[in-house]
């Protein structure tokens, strides 16, 4: 009853929509994000729907997406919805993300956790709420707008942690040729990234899940992310 209800609902999306895309806000210079945005376009065009994807900076991103300037933003942690409670959260996981610690190799740190971070100079992408909220204690932080830019601070020695995800990190890292720094084997933290909606495209909420839903349960997705993992950094 509920697939022949979403089948129902989809075709009325589909009707309504025509030809129109979905304006997605992605985080730029982000690998993880744009593994995510890759996912997201295959998901769409499953379902019957087109989306253009808009890279942009994280703080850009979050703003454009809760004004509804754009449909939605393609992946943020769960608790983005208690900032912007005029975005929804698509339920079913779409990635799952660890943040690690990207050090020099000669720096002797060998192990971060969170609540060390107050120790270290901490550089981050500004704008993203995970490391936002990490380094919330933290004395000296630096904010960046560019993956690069980080890695090469800290590569420098004027910060000694630059905070991102482990795809993210490894993928500047191996684009840019640094071969000074290393991101240390455990995570800061672990988390679920969810893609979210515009509250005016909540209707398409249901559809897009139930595809992730399928998709997680048959074992596709899994195989989908690795794929796409390694065609990013194949490129490298």
């Amino acid at each position: 009853m509920r697939k022949k209800f979403i089948a129902f609902l989809l075709t009325a999306i589909i009707f309504t929509l025509g030809a129109q895309d979905l304006r997605l806000a992605v985080i730029e210079d982000q690998a993880i994000q744009s593994v995510c945005a890759m996912i997201l376009t295959e998901l769409y065009a499953e379902i019957g729907l087109e989306v253009e994807i808009l890279p942009m900076s994280a703080l850009r991103a979050q703003q454009e997406a809760s004004s509804g300037a754009v449909d939605g933003e393609v992946a943020r942690i769960a608790s983005f919805e208690m900032i912007f409670p005029q975005l929804i959260k698509v339920p079913t996981v779409l990635y799952q993300n660890s943040t690690l610690a990207f050090v020099r190799k000669d720096s002797g740190i060998e192990h971060v956790t969170k609540e060390e971070l107050k120790n270290y100079r901490v550089a981050r992408i500004k704008g993203v709420v995970n490391t936002d909220r990490l380094t919330g204690d933290v004395p000296e932080v630096y904010d960046f707008d560019s993956m690069e830019a980080m890695m090469e601070f800290v590569r420098i020695g004027r910060a000694d942690i630059a905070l991102t995800s482990r795809l993210g990190g490894n993928f500047t890292l191996a684009d840019t040729g640094n071969d000074e720094m290393t991101g240390l084997a455990d995570p800061v933290i672990s988390l679920d990234l969810y893609h979210f909606l515009h509250r005016k495209n909540s209707h398409i909420v249901p559809i897009i899940d139930q595809k992730l839903r399928e998709m997680r349960e048959s074992g596709e997705m899994e195989k989908l992310i690795l794929q796409l993992e390694e065609e990013l950094l194949a490129k490298k």
